[in-house]
């Protein structure tokens, strides 16, 4: 029994080599595919995640591709001592093979795999916890395309996890979850398929005699502790900082002001990206509202807005915003604050919407909050999709086309840019210029892979 074990064992000897080597290819393919995927598009792979672990030290060196790089390095050093180990012929000797090359082999794929999980690790910690910037940005991104998405006359892929912009707070740690995996890209789960290999690899070396294994526990608890210790202060910022601004949600919710005050400095003194995001300065807001009653800040500005706005009161909310906007500061947190406003408003006339001749009051009455928000955002997709949709059903085909361009400039999502295209085509067409509207009808079909746009493919088949 014990020699018929040893020569299944022995029929199992190349796929010691070939589990790791596919481990350590499939690393290097996590490192070169998408890891993220921005909602207006753009698409960013390991190469283009700076690793942040929260200390505003943020190289473009250092990254997730150079991690995955590293860890498909030391996967095929395994594979490489694998290797060497059938090379001397070490199989043929079942006693060495299950003392010493045995646990190590499984002990060092064991090991590997785990590596495998960092970066996935490292990427979630950043993303959820740490780099609110990156975050912010999404969250806007995010509530640009789904506007968007309500506009275009056709279906799309819908999302995996539901945002309403009204209720949407990229502070809370689910719309964080909600925005990062709605935008994964496959590249991500690559380095789990990669450590899965790796773990199901060790059945293919012989198990390991613990007998003949001195365990010290005492020195390997003791390096463990130290590990967890340093894991701590390196990667612990992040996650306290989020810690503290949750005690002054508390000590907000039972009227202690000065405390939330000196709770949401200590969270800004851990992660000064936390200055950027518009919920923390209405949190704020809410302190310094109810402390000093009467007094004017930008920032009980913010929170008397972001009250308002809850309470569907989109026109209150949006003085309040202005005041802020010209007499304080036009910092990017007053800027979403009062892009999502002006959005809210544009959205409650319900623009390019039901029957033609009633298009042209709710049309009209949308277009100034749209002008202003382009004003204030000239990075806003949606103002400029609109505001194009409402040119082209007005007749006003040249400022249509304009805004269509400026659309097509910010967005990367083939979708998005199908539908700009379209909008180009069809104001070429109405300004007499029918050979130029056929190449930008071309290009909408082109990109539309889905077939949701129809209306690209009625213009050039002549059915409209």
């Amino acid at each position: 029994m014990e020699y018929r074990t040893w020569s299944v064992q022995r029929s199992w000897v190349l796929y010691r080599v070939i589990f790791p080597v596919a481990a350590g290819m499939i690393m290097l393919l996590a490192s070169l595919l998408p890891w993220l995927v921005d909602p207006l598009g753009a698409r960013f792979s390991a190469w283009n995640l700076a690793l942040d672990l929260g200390w505003q030290f943020r190289l473009g060196i250092f990254n997730y591709g150079i991690l995955c790089v590293a860890c498909a390095l030391s996967i095929f050093l395994v594979a490489f001592r694998a290797w060497k180990t059938i090379q001397v012929g070490e199989h043929d000797h079942p006693e060495a093979s299950r003392s010493s090359s045995g646990f190590v082999a499984r002990a060092e794929l064991t090991r590997t795999g785990l590596l495998c999980l960092v970066p996935l690790g490292l990427f979630f910690l950043q993303f959820l916890f740490i780099d609110l910037t990156t975050i912010t940005e999404l969250a806007r991104h995010q509530l640009q395309a789904m506007l968007i998405k309500l506009h275009l006359g056709y279906g799309s892929a819908a999302t995996l996890i539901v945002i309403d912009p009204v209720t949407f707070d990229p502070l809370d740690l689910h719309s964080r979850l909600a925005v990062i995996v709605n935008n994964l890209a496959p590249g991500i789960f690559l380095p789990v398929l990669s450590a899965s290999l790796l773990l199901v690899s060790r059945v293919f070396w012989p198990k390991p005699v613990y007998n003949s294994v001195v365990v010290q526990r005492g020195r390997r608890l003791a390096w463990l502790l130290g590990g967890a210790l340093l894991l701590g202060v390196l990667l612990g910022r992040g996650p306290v900082a989020l810690m503290s601004n949750f005690q002054a949600q508390h000590a907000l919710s039972i009227g202690d002001y000065n405390g939330a005050l000196g709770w949401l400095d200590t969270a800004r003194l851990l992660n000064p990206e936390l200055d950027q995001m518009s919920s923390y300065h209405i949190e704020r807001g809410q302190a310094w509202y109810y402390l000093r009653p009467g007094e004017e800040n930008e920032e009980a500005m913010l929170y008397l807005s972001a009250t308002y706005r809850q309470q569907k009161d989109y026109l209150s909310s949006y003085e309040e915003l202005l005041v802020a906007w010209h007499r304080y500061s036009q910092q990017s947190w007053v800027q979403d604050e009062l892009s999502t406003t002006l959005a809210a408003l544009a959205e409650q006339r319900r623009p390019v919407a039901g029957a033609p001749n009633s298009r042209l009051n709710k049309d009209n009455s949308a277009l100034p909050w749209l002008q202003q928000l382009v004003q204030i955002d000239p990075m806003n997709a949606y103002g400029h999709y609109l505001l194009g949709r409402i040119f082209y059903e007005g007749a006003n085909y040249i400022s249509s086309f304009s805004q269509m361009q400026s659309m097509l400039d910010l967005v990367q999502d083939t979708n998005f840019k199908s539908a700009a295209y379209t909008y180009m085509g069809l104001n070429s067409e109405m300004s007499g210029q029918p050979v130029q509207a056929r190449n930008f009808f071309f290009q909408a079909v082109d990109l539309d892979t889905g077939y949701h746009n129809n209306t690209a493919r009625q213009e050039l088949s002549g059915i409209r």
